[in-house]
């Protein structure tokens, strides 16, 4: 079995981008008003990754539908935000991905992905190192990005795109 839920993000400051451009909640609204939302599948639309259950996910980073701040984005220091869920009693371990769907692509331009986080774990905090393994959250591994870093990316839609939407998704794997 395999439980996900979204956080979405929010816009970056207009100032931060230069072109007023950012992201909504995701909602299926704000997914079908942009057209090119369809055009890549999120890990969490496909069909493998459908469960049954869902998983509370919260950061204190930034408020879903609001800015991200500059921090966070990789128009400032690209910072990872801190990220926490709901445990699920028969997972094994748990996976983060964040993705935009708004790439120039067919895939969505993942951002960051964290893996091998172990069961016990509710959380990410702010600011992981950019290394492939982790010393904390014990035996948790991050890989490459759309990007080719490894570790977080931050947001950095290119100027004049119209609204890109971040999503973070936790898994639970069993």
């Amino acid at each position: 079995w395999l439980v996900v839920c979204i956080v979405a993000s929010a816009p970056l400051p207009s100032h931060a981008q230069g072109n007023g451009s950012g992201l909504g909640a995701a909602t299926a609204a704000a997914q079908q008003s942009d057209s090119n939302a369809a055009k890549a599948l999120l890990a969490d639309q496909r069909p493998e990754t459908q469960a049954v259950h869902q998983i509370e996910v919260t950061t204190n980073s930034f408020t879903a539908g609001g800015p991200i701040p500059p921090k966070y984005s990789s128009y400032g220091e690209s910072v990872s935000p801190s990220v926490t869920w709901s445990k699920m009693p028969q997972a094994k371990s748990y996976v983060v991905i964040m993705e935009d769907p708004e790439g120039h692509g067919s895939e969505p331009v993942v951002h960051w992905i964290v893996w091998g986080i172990p069961p016990t774990t509710s959380g990410l905090p702010e600011g992981l190192a950019k290394q492939g393994q982790l010393t904390e959250p014990p035996g948790a591994l991050q890989g490459k990005t759309t990007h080719g870093s490894v570790g977080y990316y931050g947001p950095h839609p290119p100027a004049g795109d119209s609204p890109h939407h971040y999503h973070i998704e936790v898994f639970a794997l069993d």
